[in-house]
Parts: C-alpha cells; sequence; structure tokens
C-alpha cells in the first residue's frame, strides 16, 4: 500500500510540477517529524497527501493546506478530490483543507508552526509578507519553502539579499519595524532544482531558521 501511495502522488504531481518535490517533503516529514506545516496552494495535493501520510507513519503532526481551486486542473471538484484521498489513505486525523483565498492577514490561527510551503505568489511585496508572518508565526527551528521562486527574478533577488541583511542583524526598511525582535537567529537559503523541463517553475527555495546556540547542536528542519 505504501508504494502505491507513493507511485500515485507521484504521479498526480506531474500536472503542477510537483512530482519530485513531493516525494523530498515526504522524506523530510519522517525524518524530522514536525507537528504543524502549512502549505499555502494545493495543486491537486500530492504534496500535502504524502505529508499527511508520512505524518500518519510517524504518528504524530498535522498539515493544513489552502487553496482557492482557481488553478485546479482535475475532474469535478478539488474539494471532493482531496477528501476522495483523504478517505482512501485514512489521513483523516492528519489533513486540513481548506477552500479559501490565501490571505496571511487571514491566519491568526496558526502559530508554533515548523514547516510553511508556499506555491502561490513570488512577487517581492508578497515575500516580504510571507516572511515576516512565518517569522511571527514559527518555532524556533522552523523551514520556509517558497516553490518557483529562483524562477522569478524579482522574488529571488528580494528574498536573497533580506537573508544576507537578516545574516548581519540588519532589518531592510520594507519589514515592519518590529521585525527587529525576530531576526536574532541564523538563516541559511538553499535553492533546489526540481527539472529542467519547466522554465516557470523548475526549483524551490528553501529558508531554515535556528537560534545561534554554540555547543548545542541539534537536528533541525
Amino acid at each position: 500500500m505504501k508504494t502505491d501511495i507513493i507511485k500515485e502522488c507521484y504521479n498526480m504531481g506531474l500536472d503542477y510540477v510537483t512530482e519530485n518535490s513531493c516525494l523530498f517533503f515526504y522524506s523530510l516529514i519522517k525524518m524530522k517529524k514536525p507537528k504543524k506545516v502549512l502549505e499555502l496552494g494545493t495543486g491537486n495535493g500530492a504534496t500535502a497527501f504524502l505529508i499527511a501520510f508520512a505524518m500518519s507513519e510517524n504518528k504524530r503532526g498535522s498539515i493544513t493546506t489552502i487553496d482557492n481551486a482557481s488553478a485546479w486542473k482535475g475532474k469535478g471538484s478539488l474539494e471532493d478530490h482531496i477528501v476522495k484521498y483523504t478517505k482512501k489513505w485514512k489521513l483523516h486525523n492528519y489533513l486540513n483543507f481548506k477552500k479559501e483565498d490565501i490571505n496571511l492577514n487571514n491566519l491568526t490561527n496558526f502559530k508554533n508552526v515548523d514547516i510553511v510551503t508556499s506555491d502561490f505568489l513570488r512577487t517581492p511585496d508578497y515575500v516580504v509578507s510571507l516572511i515576516y508572518w512565518w517569522l511571527v508565526n514559527s518555532n524556533n527551528y522552523s523551514s520556509l519553502f517558497i516553490d518557483g521562486l529562483c524562477d522569478f527574478y524579482p522574488g529571488f533577488s528580494f528574498v536573497t539579499e533580506t537573508i544576507n541583511y537578516f545574516n548581519k542583524g540588519v532589518v531592510p526598511i520594507n519589514f515592519p519595524y518590529n521585525t527587529k525582535n525576530f531576526i536574532n537567529y541564523k538563516f541559511i537559503q538553499i535553492n533546489i532544482r526540481k527539472t529542467e523541463n519547466d522554465k516557470l517553475q523548475n526549483g524551490f527555495t528553501w529558508i531554515k531558521k535556528e537560534p545561534y546556540c554554540i555547543g548545542q547542536e541539534r537536528l533541525v528542519l
């Protein structure tokens, strides 16, 4: 059954260029065992399903995935699709789908998030809001993934410069005044290529946040 689920999610991912990255997230969840994951942009659920499946194997954690279904390519509705596979693979306790517009201002109930993954906008204005929301609402050891960012130069260069400034203890003036309270951390940016065949979405950017702590290293997200 496990192999069948992984294969089916891989095939689902082909429609949204997430066939390989959904496997990456499955492995990451298995290793790190996070409690709380937020996905902004569901696509057809390939990544959310494999994250939830990994959590079911870990017997720990839950993922909330949000999408307004405007980019849904399948038959029927996105809601029915999510319900079908959630039931089929018994993921009720691990997967929560919300059909709504993505608005960071409405996500007031999400605190101490371990992982945020965004496959939505990539503009500088959006990534400012996204990074700030992540800083305020994530735990001390957390990761932010932005899909397709490295293929959109304005957003990518903005994020790269922002992380460089953060690691110097400097807050760019684009950010809210109180961001300084949240940057006493070490930030690491990793850019991962997914495919060479899609000019708009051939990779994703991984930003890791962890406290400065010499002599007490730990496995972190």
